[in-house]
């Protein structure tokens, strides 16, 4: 998870928290990210620990009270309230979800 919003930094934390509690692996992302592109090198980093899912939790989800799920394999996808994520990818055996925050929306 990279925390580099003060106002969003709890949120995410408790999501993180969340997940674990209901037994879904989450990797928090703690490298450097630039300001020009904030995403690109977390979404590389998923990629290549072969990460299925990426949480995305900006400041446009924060203030819809949704977040953005990722697949990286389809690269769809979907906005959606943490319960219908957390029931969606609770479905899934075996997945690793990194959690990442950022300034702006992801393109696809």
């Amino acid at each position: 998870m990279t925390i580099f919003s003060d106002e969003l930094k709890q949120k995410s934390l408790e999501i993180c928290s969340q997940l674990r509690a209901n037994d879904i692996n989450t990797e928090i992302y703690l490298g450097e990210v630039k300001d020009k592109n904030p995403l690109e090198k977390q979404m590389k980093y998923a990629d290549a620990k072969k990460i299925p899912y990426v949480l995305i939790l900006g400041p446009q989800e924060a203030e819809k009270k949704l977040m953005t799920l990722r697949n990286m394999q389809t690269r769809e996808q979907k906005q959606a309230v943490f319960d219908e994520i957390l029931q969606s990818i609770s479905k899934k055996a075996n997945i690793k979800i990194i959690l990442s925050q950022f300034t702006r929306s992801c393109k696809k």
